[in-house]
């Protein structure tokens, strides 16, 4: 889903505990660190894009 031209909203959950994610990318900063793409549960996240 667009958010702002060219920049998108991945949604996503951590592969470790299920926790529901959210990954921003814009095409000229790459991944934006908001800290939705990262879980707050685990110590290391596993996103993985949901359909």
């Amino acid at each position: 889903m667009d958010l702002y031209p060219g920049v998108t909203k991945i949604s996503g959950v951590c592969g470790n505990c299920g926790d529901d994610l959210m990954m921003v990318l814009s095409p000229y900063a790459g991944i934006v660190e908001n800290g939705t793409n990262e879980c707050s549960k685990c110590e290391t996240t596993d996103f993985q894009r949901t359909l």
